[in-house]
């Protein structure tokens, strides 16, 4: 479900509609713009007694359309209580055991909706113990939330409160399809990340990050690269770390500091293999095609929803052809789950598990995701064993 409004009353009003129940919870996403006070919104609906997560984000997606503003709320079913994993800035909290039965015959896997404050330290650092402690146990899906703004804020919640530095991961009680693509094309490298500190990297092959950075960008770029005016030209020139056969995983430099470091979005390992990348629209909305074809459902399943998360920069690149990407994506599902609208986030950063691989935090990617359920078995007859 859209609002269009998101004050207190409407979304309060939207969740009581919806007559969330024992072993169901809320997901809420919220557009940064004009959104409401979180704080009194978790006390509106702790309230009511029931399990709700969620966060604010440049934009939200519902049926294939994009609004900076309004409340995107839908029932999940869920294994277990929405948690929080707090202290991203320093050392992460443990994440918690995964309490929650395992899934028995006919019933579905579960999914993790994963969803971390975007400005946060040490978010790579958190999906791996994530995964290290639920590993394949879940599907995993989720984004970075917060504000286009830059400005690092609380901005992910449950009914325990409003967190900052934080991540808050829900376990629903469905399986999923999950697609990841981005369509950026190595132009240079790879470069050795020489000197980094999380998410700054302030040495590639032994030399200044921005000096090196901007001989590659502007020889392309054919104009130049200026602390002032970095993102203008950068959006189009991220860097990906090195993966062999696949994809790389793309960090987006956002700017550099008067020492001539790179700040990006997520962490950057030292040592790291780089490759400059490049976009083109097309390139970028044939990666969502392919995203999205690669849901594909078990046989009997019934799809509960289409999800998306597709990082802010993206659109910030296409403009209006962000509109292609998405109807792409939709077409694709709709021939698989008719009537299901696409919905999800504009997000500050993507995460899902690398195909059957390893936990990820993505950036300038694509994530798609079909949750569904199995049927459960029927009782076999009197005298007959299953």
């Amino acid at each position: 479900m859209y609002l269009p409004e998101a004050s207190l009353d409407a979304i309060e009003q939207a969740v009581t509609d919806q007559q969330p129940g024992a072993g169901e919870m809320m997901m809420i996403l919220l557009g940064d713009a004009n959104r409401p006070d979180l704080g009194a919104l978790v006390e509106r609906l702790r309230c009511r007694g029931i399990w709700f997560f969620g966060g604010f984000f440049p934009g939200l997606i519902h049926d294939a359309v994009v609004y900076e503003s309004g409340a995107l709320i839908l029932k999940l079913p869920a294994r277990m209580k929405p948690v929080v994993v707090r202290g991203l800035d320093r050392q992460p909290e443990a994440p918690p055991d995964l309490a929650i039965a395992s899934a028995g015959q006919g019933e579905s896997a579960a999914t993790a909706i994963v969803l971390v404050d975007g400005f946060a330290a040490n978010i790579a650092l958190f999906l791996a113990e994530l995964y290290d402690r639920w590993g394949g146990e879940v599907h995993y899906l989720g984004a970075g939330a917060g504000s286009l703004s830059l400005k690092q804020q609380p901005c992910v919640f449950t009914q325990d409160g409003v967190f900052q530095d934080a991540a808050v991961v829900a376990v629903v009680a469905a399986g999923s399809a999950i697609g990841v693509r981005h369509g950026w094309r190595r132009l240079a490298g790879p470069v050795v990340a020489t000197q980094t500190r999380r998410n700054v990297i302030a040495g590639l092959n032994w030399r200044n990050a921005f000096a090196v950075y901007r001989e590659t960008v502007e020889a392309d770029a054919h104009r130049p690269l200026e602390p002032q005016t970095f993102y203008d030209v950068a959006k189009e020139y991220p860097f990906g770390l090195l993966k062999e056969g696949q994809e790389d995983v793309v960090r987006d430099p956002i700017a550099v500091n008067a020492a001539g470091e790179l700040i990006c979005v997520g962490e950057i390992p030292e040592h790291a293999a780089l490759n400059v990348l490049k976009g083109r629209p097309e390139w970028l909305i044939a990666a969502a095609d392919q995203a999205s074809l690669a849901c594909r459902l078990p046989a009997g399943a019934q799809p509960l929803h289409s999800l998306v998360m597709d990082c802010i920069s993206r659109r910030l690149f296409m403009g209006a052809r962000i509109a292609d990407e998405l109807g792409a994506i939709q077409r694709r599902f709709q021939a698989v789950a008719p009537g299901l609208p696409l919905e999800g986030a504009l997000t500050l950063g993507e995460i899902a598990s690398y195909g059957e691989g390893y936990l990820e935090f993505f950036n300038k990617t694509v994530v798609t995701g079909l949750l569904y359920q199995l049927p459960r078995p029927s009782a076999a007859p009197a005298g007959v064993r299953a």
